[in-house]
């Protein structure tokens, strides 16, 4: 059994679920498992990269309790507070991984002598990233392992790793947490929010990751209570200003303001940490895109056609102005260095913060229509289950009960055929790459003309 300690010191760290990943950590930590390289693979934001740090941690530990980390040690906290030489995290958010940075920040490193009881562990987060060059370039490092070093690949697409690097690695697939785990996980980190609000918070968040940034987000309260006036128009009548309310929320300026923060104020360029930031403030509105996604469920059969088609151009427009803001805002920050760097690594600089824009703004779109896709997958499910006419269960929850009144707006037949639009047209696009935006309102429209 865990001790109470581990347990809470776990938990405080950001790790939620995998307890059959505490084994193999456990076993790297005892020297007790021979691989030398990991591939960390599932969907995003479920805990691969805590998992990671953890095995660093664990590895390094001088005061492991039962193989685990302490947290407490001079490793762990150098570890913890990013300062411990012998950790290498590789972060990618702007294209292709680089062969110099294979050479010069992997390859040269483990040239150098470690000291026995110590493990060099370097993290490539996203291993997707690699080019052909890199890829080979790392080939050749995983083919002859140096002593004591360990690696960690990390990708939610496991499909875009070469074969020859995933035959190479020992695979460790992740997956979402018990939805039960994943609550009690959320209640330990805001104790303050209502039972209901919680349930809506992690049912709709979609993965660990979305939960912990929505419960951290300074503006919780208000977005909870507006979640509960949201669960109860369900019933009494919900309107497009209500859904416009939604989006506002989720796209307005309050969101920018907390993705921004003080990026100013310091004198350096930290560009990666400024998306990362974005990123994180896009993962804590998660739940809200769902409310925005079960909106328009409901008000494509409970209000006029033009107020319909209104809300989901406004849902459009908005998100298109939220990336245009952070785009200005990059630029902005980035000219703001132009007295210390030439003017090539200005719109070297600036370029790659339009394509990480574009990147994020795609994806949004996507998650928009694969979140209402799901919806309507799981509407349709529960329809079919359910009783016509019976008494809704008292243990319902929050998600089941709105999902129960929208369903009762739709028949089967109108929510097989959106599904089926939706779903031919979603995959295609994303599988030949195209400008999602371009037709989310008609993904959207296909609700109500099906």
């Amino acid at each position: 059994m865990m001790s109470g300690f581990l347990s809470e010191s776990l938990i405080e760290f950001g790790l939620c679920g995998h307890p059959d990943k505490l084994g193999l950590i456990k076993s790297v930590a005892a020297r007790a498992n021979a691989s030398h390289s990991f591939l960390f693979h599932g969907p995003k934001n479920i805990g691969k990269f805590t998992c990671a740090k953890l095995l660093a941690l664990s590895a390094n530990c001088l005061a492991p309790a039962d193989n685990l980390a302490c947290f407490k040690c001079a490793n762990c906290q150098k570890i913890l507070n990013g300062r411990f030489e012998y950790l290498t995290v590789l972060n990618y958010k702007f294209g292709e991984i680089p062969i110099d940075d294979i050479r010069n920040r992997i390859i040269s490193p483990c040239m150098l002598k470690v000291p026995g009881s110590i493990k060099s562990v370097y993290i490539i987060n996203d291993a997707r990233f690699f080019n052909s060059e890199s890829a080979n370039c790392f080939l050749k490092t995983l083919e002859e392992p140096t002593p004591n070093v360990i690696f960690i690949l990390i990708t939610s697409s496991i499909d875009s790793m070469l074969p020859t690097i995933r035959s190479r690695c020992q695979l460790v697939r992740f997956d979402e947490p018990d939805l039960n785990d994943a609550k009690k996980y959320a209640r330990k980190i805001n104790p303050e929010i209502s039972e209901a609000g919680l349930d809506i918070i992690v049912g709709a968040a979609g993965s660990i990751g979305s939960i912990v940034a929505a419960l951290s987000d300074k503006n919780i309260a208000r977005d909870a209570e507006a979640l509960m006036s949201f669960a109860s128009k369900i019933n009494t009548g919900l309107s497009a200003f209500d859904a416009a309310a939604l989006i506002e929320r989720a796209y307005g300026g309050e969101a920018l303001k907390t993705a921004f923060g003080d990026f100013c104020s310091e004198n350096v360029l930290q560009l990666e940490e400024l998306f990362d930031k974005i990123e994180h403030v896009c993962l804590s509105k998660q739940y809200l895109r769902l409310m925005i996604v079960y909106s328009l469920l409901y008000l494509a059969k409970n209000a006029s056609r033009r107020d319909y088609q209104a809300t989901c151009h406004e849902l459009s427009h908005r998100i298109d102005l939220f990336f245009q803001s952070i785009e200005a805002f990059a630029a902005d920050y980035v000219s703001g260095f132009k007295n210390t760097m030439t003017a090539a690594q200005i719109k070297e600089l600036t370029e790659k913060s339009k394509r990480e824009t574009a990147r994020n703004k795609r994806d949004e779109f996507l998650k928009i229509v694969s979140l209402t896709l799901g919806a309507l997958e799981k509407i349709y499910v529960q329809k079919a289950v359910s009783k016509p006419g019976g008494p809704v269960a008292s243990k319902t929850g929050a998600l089941e009960l709105i999902r129960e009144k929208i369903a009762a707006l739709h028949s089967h037949a109108s929510l097989d055929g959106a599904i089926k639009t939706i779903a031919a047209g979603h995959y295609r696009d994303v599988a030949a790459n195209i400008n999602v935006e371009l037709y989310l309102e008609r993904y959207l429209m296909s609700v109500i003309e099906k």
